[in-house]
């Protein structure tokens, strides 16, 4: 199982997590991806290509940290985590939301 030592690592991975989210939802919906919810199978896909083990990683760190709220380096795509457990992820696009 993999494993995070600190906090500052955590937020590292969320963020990697949130910017290939926002990339994959760009390419899937184009711009039109707000309110959208992300389960498992999709996070799967996505946090796949980045290593087998990483969405392991990224719920393990919004477990161990009670990370429920985090958004990419730009300040763009907010998620919620709705669900640890299934994983479910609700995702908004702040943009829309000025």
């Amino acid at each position: 199982m993999p494993k995070v030592k600190n906090k500052d690592e955590a937020v590292k991975q969320v963020t990697k997590a949130a910017e290939l989210l926002k990339k994959s939802l760009r390419e899937k919906y184009g711009e039109d991806y707000d309110e959208k919810i992300i389960g498992k199978g999709e996070l799967k896909r996505v946090l796949g290509q980045s290593g087998e083990r990483f969405k392991d990683v990224v719920m393990l760190c919004c477990k161990k940290f009670n990370i429920y709220k985090f958004s990419d380096v730009d300040g763009e795509l907010e998620i919620h985590v709705i669900d640890v457990k299934k994983p479910l992820f609700k995702v908004r696009d702040l943009r829309r939301h000025e």
